[in-house]
């Protein structure tokens, strides 16, 4: 759970890693006993420990820290005092945490009018599912992302492999993106009359409808996506997966879009002695596309991305050649077990000066 503080210029994205990354400084706040995400691993050197985990350093660079147990009257007043000193304030706390302890979104929109309070929650503030709690993965399978991830079903149409949950926190990350929004929003509506306002996001609202072409789908035409491996969720299952295999058994990503890419995968075909047919020659290189996922499979793509295939089964990974020239040809890199990185210092500081840009806080 965490607070974010800051006075940022509106050409300042609103969130604290960026924050940091643009020149202001940036505090990461939270009790005696530290943030959680500092036990996320990976680790570096794959040694668990506090100050070790690239999770949290890659999500908190940059920031300064600061310690304040909010039980604690004096450190809820000097709290309150950074508070004061920003211009949002960002908040992920249980429901009641800030009420008890007199720092309730009325009580601050009271002693600071200017300021942007901003909430997220996993259901909202109010109504029925308003006291559950939830995981990453729980709000990415019940706001749909995951059924549009896996691999392709059996011929006749039945899955038999259960889909894939994207990894990552991604159910944070796109409710993160739309609360952004919203705060620089109410940061211009600031900027012209000085007031503040209340902004909140409820992760599973913010996940249902980022199911991209599912919600319109369904709602202007009750039709149905089905997963595919390697390829957008469509309405009929494409005749080939976007995806080459080398003889070595590693990956590469096969993802022509529009006459420019088609052109691309000619030339490069050639090249190794391969000719496409002739018919798959005749769009122009200015032909418009669809966006990318919304139309099915032309024959013209299947029979580049197959030809690719059989290039592909030749090579060696590091050897495919189309791995570096200007093809529509992505490697499927492996994850790398051991972090070589330098130390990351994240070492507890005192109170930030006033006006300070940042201050991130995590209470247990």
């Amino acid at each position: 759970m965490d607070f974010v503080l800051s006075n940022l210029p509106m050409s300042v994205r609103v969130r604290g890693s960026a924050a940091g990354r643009d020149g202001r400084r940036s505090h990461q706040g939270g009790t005696p006993g530290g943030s959680p995400t500092r036990a996320i691993g990976p680790f570096i050197g794959d040694t668990a420990g506090a100050d070790r985990s690239v999770f949290f350093a890659l999500h908190n660079r940059a920031k300064q820290s600061v310690v304040l147990d909010l039980d604690d009257s004096v450190a809820a007043e000097r709290f309150a005092t950074l508070v004061g000193s920003a211009d949002v304030v960002l908040e992920s706390t249980a429901a009641g945490y800030l009420d008890d302890r007199e720092l309730s979104d009325a009580a601050l929109a009271q002693r600071f009018p200017h300021l942007v309070r901003a909430r997220m929650t996993a259901f909202g503030d109010t109504g029925p599912w308003s006291g559950f709690k939830a995981n990453d993965l729980v709000h990415l399978a019940l706001g749909g992302p995951i059924m549009n991830c896996g691999y392709d079903p059996e011929p006749y149409g039945h899955y038999d492999l259960p889909p894939i949950a994207p990894q990552l926190w991604q159910s944070l990350v796109i409710a993160g993106e739309q609360l952004v929004i919203g705060i620089l929003a109410a940061v211009v509506h600031q900027g012209r009359t000085g007031q503040g306002q209340a902004v909140s996001c409820a992760i599973h609202e913010a996940v249902a409808k980022s199911t991209e072409l599912d919600l319109m789908n369904w709602v202007m035409r009750r039709a149905p996506m089905y997963r595919q491996t390697c390829r957008h969720a469509a309405e009929k299952v494409s005749a080939l997966p976007t995806i080459a295999q080398t003889k070595d058994g590693r990956w590469v990503l096969v993802m022509p879009v529009g006459a420019k890419d088609h052109g691309r995968i000619h030339e490069f075909l050639a090249r190794h002695g391969i000719t496409p047919d002739t018919a798959d020659t005749n769009d122009s290189a200015t032909e418009g596309r669809a966006i990318p996922g919304s139309s099915p499979q032309s024959g013209r793509d299947a029979r580049l991305i197959e030809l690719v295939q059989r290039l592909a089964r030749k090579f060696c990974y590091d050897n495919f050649p189309g791995r570096r020239r200007r093809t529509p040809v992505s490697p499927a890199r492996r994850c790398v077990s051991r972090m070589r990185m330098s130390p990351i210092h994240t070492g507890l500081r005192a109170a930030p000066s006033p006006r300070s840009p940042i201050l991130s806080w995590a209470p247990r």
